[in-house]
């Protein structure tokens, strides 16, 4: 249903209870709690001219492996798992997420993620580049970081940014960081695809050393 623009979700789908791919494109408003009905969904694929809210109860499906949003700043409703919920183990893609406290409850839970989009603000507004903890994603090969806070001077690290050393793709644009914060990337060992996008850094140029990216 991606080619048809909808007003709104339409109710008839959760008849589908055995559907495991879904691609919807919304003219605005929001999935309903309702659609944790489709228990067997495996991969959520997203669409709007607005951002989106995720409602709590699309947790509650526990195949769910690919949740994709393809645009936005896009807020998570989170608020308790009971016990038996508090894991989501078989989550391995999340985009795009904006990076608010409840988007760092569900990527404490999301152990095998693979794949993450964070879209909102991943800067300070003094500058300082900043997003939840992803130590624990040990399994994270993909990351996307797109920031949303205007800033008029370049910025920098924060002292508790780290990058899992499994990560191999990473994508980055309008951090507008200092060129000098670049060594961040010397300390990713398994990368492979850098992808610095529009104001992703600021300056007249990148010093780099043979060591770290031997030609």
């Amino acid at each position: 249903m991606s080619s048809i623009e909808l007003l709104v979700f339409p109710s008839e789908l959760l008849q589908l209870v055995h559907l495991r791919y879904l691609e919807l494109r919304f003219r605005s408003g929001n999935p309903p709690e309702s659609i944790s009905h489709l228990r067997e969904l495996e991969t959520l694929i997203m669409s709007s001219r607005m951002n989106m809210v995720v409602p709590q109860n699309i947790w509650k499906i526990i195949n769910l492996k690919h949740l994709c949003i393809k645009s936005g700043e896009n807020l998570v409703n989170f608020s308790d798992f009971k016990e038996e919920l508090s894991s989501l183990e078989s989550m391995q893609t999340m985009s795009l997420l904006s990076p608010t406290r409840q988007c760092r409850h569900i990527l404490a839970r999301t152990c095998n993620l693979q794949k993450l989009g964070l879209c909102g603000p991943v800067t300070t507004k003094g500058g300082d580049l900043k997003f939840p903890d992803l130590g624990q994603l040990v399994h994270l090969k993909t990351l996307k970081l797109l920031n949303t806070v205007p800033l008029c001077k370049p910025g920098r690290l924060s002292d508790s940014i780290t990058f899992p050393e499994s990560l191999r793709n990473l994508t980055m644009s309008n951090t507008y960081l200092d060129w000098k914060e670049a060594w961040v990337f010397e300390m990713i060992p398994n990368l492979e695809v850098l992808k610095l996008k529009l104001h992703a850094f600021v300056g007249k140029e990148w010093e780099t050393s043979v060591e770290a990216f031997p030609v």
